[in-house]
């Protein structure tokens, strides 16, 4: 597997450099497997297959596994492509769009590989299944899933006017939670749903329940294994749009550092729009009378790393 960028590059979120344009750059790098692991991959279980295709798209565990539940996500992405059939025009598609029939061409050469017996044609169907430029990236997270802990050999090298010439080869270990992964991780931390990673697990929100007590009234009620450094909270207004991939109806989000307000355990957020005095008021001043609304919430720990959010769903009188 090998990968080679050339374009302009900029850091905004390395400390090391300053804030700058690095000119022209080039990097390249290459995994080498030997024949055992390539067939061990080609060899994985049909029973697996989605569940390695859920880590490989950063899809909800347990979310392709199931067909009724793929075939809702296959439905609203359809309509998803449609909404936006102009960037496909333009080859500029969104991601989401038509994501489940791309899952599923590539676990079909990939099970039309492993069905063959012929090397040369096991190789060649091989080839098939990896000749997909929109989800590359996907592609290579399939095999570290599914080879997680192997090891490989690779060589790295790059050029850039800041850091000159870099050239390097060697032996490690294929890890699927790499670096690249655990920073968009920090990136989408408020992407509802499981992780690929037990990274965070204490961050866990357990039982967020929403209780109306009146037209701008509500009460969150919710479970924590540690007390967090932080809150996270986002309000939407559901409407019928509400079963897309995609919300455009944002009300509020807030962040809410914890000054004694949450612990571990059992904890109890009221939501009332005429108390302004709260941490949250961003999220309650928003609240109104006859309106379905969707509710957001992650924690963080470390002042790092975040949770996996959780939603709970209430109407207002």
């Amino acid at each position: 597997i090998q990968w080679k960028s050339v374009a302009p590059v900029g850091i905004s979120k390395n400390r090391a450099l300053p804030l700058k344009h690095l000119g022209r750059s080039d990097f390249f790098y290459r995994i080498g497997f030997n024949q055992k692991q390539v067939e061990s991959f080609l060899d994985v279980p049909e029973s697996q297959m989605w569940g390695l295709l859920e880590k490989a798209f950063s899809i909800v565990d347990g979310r392709w596994s199931n067909p009724i539940s793929r075939f809702w996500h296959m439905l609203s992405s359809d309509v998803l492509g449609l909404l936006t059939l102009p960037l496909f025009v333009a080859d500029a598609p969104l991601r989401e769009s038509g994501i489940v029939h791309n899952a599923t061409r590539i676990r079909d050469r990939w099970i039309s590989a492993q069905n063959s017996t012929e090397i040369k044609e096991r190789a060649e169907l091989l080839a098939d299944m990896f000749y997909d430029s929109r989800h590359s990236y996907e592609l290579v997270r399939l095999v570290r899933a599914a080879l997680d802990q192997q090891p490989v050999a690779y060589t790295v090298s790059g050029y850039s006017p800041v850091f000159g010439r870099i050239w390097e080869r060697g032996n490690s270990e294929l890890h699927f939670d790499d670096i690249a992964t655990r920073a968009q991780r920090e990136i989408d931390f408020d992407r509802v749903g499981a992780r690929t990673s037990n990274e965070g697990a204490d961050s866990q929100v357990q039982g967020l329940v929403a209780q109306v007590y009146g037209p701008t009234r509500v009460a969150l009620s919710f479970a924590l294994a540690q007390e967090p450094k932080a809150i996270f909270l986002e309000l939407y207004e559901r409407g019928f749009w509400d079963w897309l991939p995609f919300q455009s109806t944002k009300k509020a989000n807030v962040l809410v550092y914890n000054n004694g307000w949450f612990k571990a355990g059992s904890n109890l957020m009221i939501l009332d729009a005429l108390e302004l005095e709260t941490p949250w008021r961003e999220i309650s001043s928003k609240i109104q009378p006859d309106t379905a609304y969707r509710l957001r919430l992650a924690t963080n720990l470390t002042g790092l790393s975040w949770g996996p959010a959780v939603d709970a769903t209430f109407e207002t009188p």
